[in-house]
């Protein structure tokens, strides 16, 4: 059975990319807002991977990964946040609300999949 990535991103390009790159090899569920994902998360959908964008319009990134991790049902769900700012501060933010990692747009594809793979490799086992 494949594994199932939620993806929250507002951009159409970055969403479609993203979508295509890893729907080969994973069930990828892509919503455009973090408030559409909490929606997709409370019908009772658990990915094994949250790839979320930092900022979005409404609730950002960071907001999103300050409310799944409150919640005891979500919290042990690893997120890597997607981000076009660099700033330490920003990554030091998300990394303390509980994102597991933080990568900088743009990435390099292969980059981004072996640290996809390498933190689902993790959930398994």
């Amino acid at each position: 059975m494949k594994k199932q990535i939620l993806l929250i991103d507002d951009n159409p390009m970055m969403g479609g990319f993203l979508s295509h790159m890893f729907g080969k090899e994973y069930n990828v569920m892509w919503c455009t807002t973090a408030e559409e994902a909490l929606s997709w998360l409370h019908k009772r959908n658990l990915p094994n991977l949250i790839l979320c964008d930092f900022e979005m319009t409404g609730m950002s990134g960071l907001d999103f990964v300050n409310e799944i991790k409150r919640t005891g049902f979500y919290k042990d769900i690893p997120v890597i946040m997607l981000s076009g700012k660099s700033s330490s501060e920003d990554r030091i933010k998300c990394l303390k609300a509980g994102a597991e990692d933080f990568v900088v747009k743009p990435f390099n594809p292969t980059e981004l999949n072996i640290k996809v793979a390498n933190i689902l490799d993790k959930v398994e086992a």
